[in-house]
């Protein structure tokens, strides 16, 4: 009995182990469809729902931090010829950036809308006030030299005593340069500009003129509803799938999104695809590396080395070229800026071609402060921590009769760089680990669970019949031995008293 009760809590607990292993393994799939139906109802971007509501006003602040070049030598470069220029950075001065979707469309599955964006100082996160001075590349008078180099010799022989009033270095206000300043000198040639140019002349100056408190054209996206894989793709911006500044397809075209929200499911072999009107084309980012961040574990992406790489160099970037090559790491975008001679680049230089970095002293590029990241939860494609950072540039070349050119000649002046960063609150990881995290975390934890279980008791059962093996061959073992005889000669007993006779 004992024999057969032990061979049937074996056949037991290894038919246990059985179902354990073979109900994880099973709920596999069934869990993973739960996820996705859960995502299908969470993620899309459906009026009525949270998901709606964060895409059209972030609920995490966002933040817009300004580094600002201060030339030390302004006065020694517009006097003197091949002088380098020595900048020292000044910042950051942050602003709370405010974001809102409207004049929202919604039909067959896209949505259209304009976003919004408004700035607001904020004296206590700066390193200083917006009325701080420095000596900066003066926007005007850079833009008006670069329109003379297409202009008659006499025009520009006429044009050439507008700078002796007007220099290319000006000391201004940090407000001045980010949001705009009169420049009286433009207003006395306004007319003769308009006339030469056929171009109109604004009426106030600076990098970020105008774009506070509004917005940059009409983008048409994917909602999310039908494909998850689609969500918030760009299917057009202000009604074009394309913009018109580069030189080949692959270059006009725009891809992905606007690098707020993401398809579910990203992992270390995607490539995340982004358009910005900022830098006027599309970009990709590539993962780098998962690390954890307030308990939630995020892939962080990352532009490729080659973002900007010269495409001479790189022929893929060749369509970049308008109207020729520039040295790597920057971005001409003159063609989307008026034809102001505007070259984007990262901050510091970061990754461009080490003679633009040693073009001008006082530049430190560093991989964790001027690299552009994007923070990615992998299951939900949401983007939890991001910095966006970005320098522009004013681009000089020699232009005949005009005395400034002739003592800067394909010099790249960085003006300014930001830094458009969104970081993971307390308590919006707290917010994502209960309606996200935990459930998901429970849902695994049921599913791995069995399987560890079925596992140990699968383990267990071997060890069982392991131990009845063994101790079945060793009763076989016993029961084979032969029983020995003796082989002692016998004994002789002696009597000491005899042995009295019968009668």
């Amino acid at each position: 009995m004992m024999g057969l009760s032990s061979k049937g809590c074996i056949g037991l607990t290894l038919a246990a182990s059985i179902v354990f292993l073979l109900l994880g393994s099973a709920l596999i799939p069934v869990f993973q469809m739960v996820i996705r139906n859960k995502l299908k109802k969470q993620l899309p971007l459906i009026n009525g729902t949270e998901a709606f509501n964060n895409w059209m006003k972030p609920p995490v602040p966002i933040y817009f931090n300004v580094y600002l070049f201060n030339y030390l030598n302004a006065k020694e470069i517009m006097s003197k010829d091949g002088i380098t220029p020595h900048v020292i950075e000044m910042g950051p001065y942050v602003y709370r950036e405010t974001q809102e979707k409207f004049a929202i469309q919604i039909e067959n599955g896209t949505i259209s809308y304009r976003e919004r964006k408004s700035y607001t100082f904020v004296p206590e996160k700066s390193s200083g006030s917006e009325n701080d001075t420095l000596f900066t590349p003066n926007i005007p008078a850079v833009v008006v030299m670069n329109f003379l180099r297409a202009a008659p010799a006499i025009e520009r022989i006429f044009a050439n005593a507008f700078f002796a009033v007007d220099p290319i270095f000006k000391s201004l206000t940090v407000s001045e340069i980010i949001w705009g300043f009169k420049d009286p000198n433009i207003d006395k040639v306004r007319g003769l500009i308009q006339k030469l140019f056929n171009l109109t002349i604004p009426d106030e100056f600076g990098i970020f003129y105008g774009k506070n408190d509004t917005d940059d054209g009409v983008y048409t996206i994917n909602a999310g509803a039908e494909d998850l894989s689609k969500l918030g793709v760009i299917k057009s911006w202000n009604g074009k799938s394309s913009v018109p500044y580069w030189n080949t397809p692959q270059c006009r075209q725009i891809n992905g999104s606007d690098g707020t929200i993401f398809p579910p499911y990203r992992d270390k072999n995607s490539h995340l695809f982004i358009f910005s009107s900022d830098i006027c084309r599309s970009l990709h980012t590539i993962y780098e590396k998962q690390y954890t961040l307030r308990n939630i574990a995020l892939n962080r992406y990352i532009p490729p080395d080659d973002l900007f790489t010269t495409g001479d160099v790189n022929p893929e970037n060749k369509g970049f070229c308008t109207p020729k090559c520039l040295p790597s790491g920057l971005l001409n975008v003159s063609r989307c800026q008026q034809n102001a001679p505007v070259v984007l680049s990262q901050p510091h230089f970061y990754q461009a071609d080490p003679k633009v970095i040693q073009s001008v002293n006082g530049v430190h590029p560093n991989k964790a402060k001027h690299e552009t990241i994007l923070d990615v939860e992998p299951t939900t494609g949401l983007v939890l921590n991001v910095a966006k950072r970005l320098q522009i540039n004013f681009y000089i070349e020699k232009v005949k009769y005009v005395t400034p050119s002739s003592r800067i000649d394909k010099q790249v002046l960085p003006v300014l760089w930001l830094d458009e960063n969104a970081h993971l609150t307390e308590e919006t990881a707290n917010k994502f680990s209960k309606e996200v995290q935990q459930p998901l975390q429970t849902l695994f934890g049921i599913q791995y669970g069995l399987i560890a279980f079925g596992a140990f008791l699968f383990i267990f059962t071997l060890l069982l019949i392991l131990r009845t093996v063994i101790i079945k061959m060793k009763y076989e073992k016993l029961e084979e031995e032969p029983v020995v005889e003796s082989t002692s000669p016998p004994v002789n007993i002696e009597y000491d008293t005899p042995v009295p006779e019968m009668a």
